[in-house]
């Protein structure tokens, strides 16, 4: 497997470059959602990396208004004495705002488009049916938001050259960056395993994730006594599904984040795709593969553009498998359980 870590490291210093600035530079990190999201925890691990000076700017009451005053009377009170505003997810209400304000003061702005409007709400959750006159607002929103921004941040190379492609913009001022993991929280831990040999996933029940693939693929393995599934997440209150009629999956509607390394590691196999027919599905790689290939446990991927991006198939811990064939995975946990 690449050295991830390496490789974010030079992709970051490569395009500083591109709007003048460097591992010296000081960055003002503002993000208005939880600051121990993966992915901007995972930039803030990045900067550290490189002892790159950085202020983080989040604040997260439960009261929206409260919320964005605050950040933004942060940002106007420290803005001038960085270089660059990095703007973090959740980014799309309040942009326009940072825009101004960093115009005012002559900063640079990198904004991290980590997810699209347009491609979440039509294509990822289905929200909005295509070419609706809300689409092509939504389409044309996204265009605004990467326009205002100096340099745009994506996540795989696959999900960079879609954009590029969809929004018709200049590749000049794309890049991306790999998410990663806390290293620190998620890695091997000296625990007990289940008894019986056990699967484990979470999430939080999106279309994209394609949860009820993996329910049909437990029901498939429901006559192998000793193979259970720990599924973490609100699957029956979102589903409305009954647990009883899966007699080999342990339901768990809620984990605390600390918690997961230990039922990761507790775990004999983890599963994580994104094996749906959704577009972005195939463009990106999820995150929580990386949480559970650092704690060292066999991991089951999708076989897709984004994740062939960093992954070979058999590398330590890392299976790939097609999307849509059960018969396939149901063949491969078997045989990695045998084995």
């Amino acid at each position: 497997m690449i050295n991830i870590i390496e490789l974010n490291k030079k992709l970051l210093i490569d395009n500083l470059k591109k709007i003048w600035l460097d591992s010296n530079s000081k960055i003002l990190s503002f993000s208005i959602y939880n600051k121990n999201y993966t992915r901007t925890e995972s930039i803030h691990n990045l900067f550290d990396s490189l002892n790159i000076n950085y202020y983080i700017i989040n604040y997260y009451p439960k009261n929206y208004f409260l919320r964005y005053f605050l950040s933004l009377f942060k940002l106007i009170k420290e803005v001038k004495n960085y270089d660059v505003v990095f703007v973090h997810f959740r980014w799309f209400e309040i942009l326009p705002f940072i825009w101004i304000i960093s115009k005012i003061f002559r900063k640079k702005i990198i904004f991290d488009h980590f997810i699209s409007i347009w491609d979440t709400v039509c294509f990822d959750r289905w929200i909005i049916k295509a070419y609706w006159l809300v689409w092509r607002f939504l389409k044309l929103y996204d265009k605004i938001l990467i326009n205002l921004s100096d340099l745009v941040l994506l996540d795989t190379n696959s999900h960079l050259n879609f954009f590029i492609k969809e929004l018709w913009l200049s590749e000049s001022k794309w890049w991306y960056l790999y998410v990663w993991c806390n290293e620190e929280l998620f890695k091997p831990l000296d625990v007990k395993k289940f008894n019986k040999f056990t699967i484990f996933w979470y999430w939080n029940v999106q279309p994209i994730q394609w949860v009820d693939f993996i329910l049909n693929v437990a029901k498939k393995l429901e006559n192998h006594d000793d193979i259970e599934f720990v599924l973490v997440w609100p699957i029956l209150r979102k589903l409305w599904i009954n647990k009883y009629e899966y007699k080999n999956i342990q339901f768990i509607e809620w984990l605390d984040y600390n918690k997961l390394p230990e039922y990761i590691n507790k775990s004999h196999l983890c599963i994580w795709w994104h094996f749906s027919d959704i577009w972005k599905a195939k463009r990106v790689i999820a995150w929580k593969s990386f949480q559970f290939l650092s704690c060292g446990i066999p991991t089951i991927l999708a076989d897709n553009e984004a994740n062939r991006e960093l992954f070979k198939e058999w590398d330590e811990n890392i299976y790939f498998s097609v999307i849509w064939n059960m018969d396939k995975i149901v063949n491969l946990i078997l045989n990695i359980k045998n084995n």
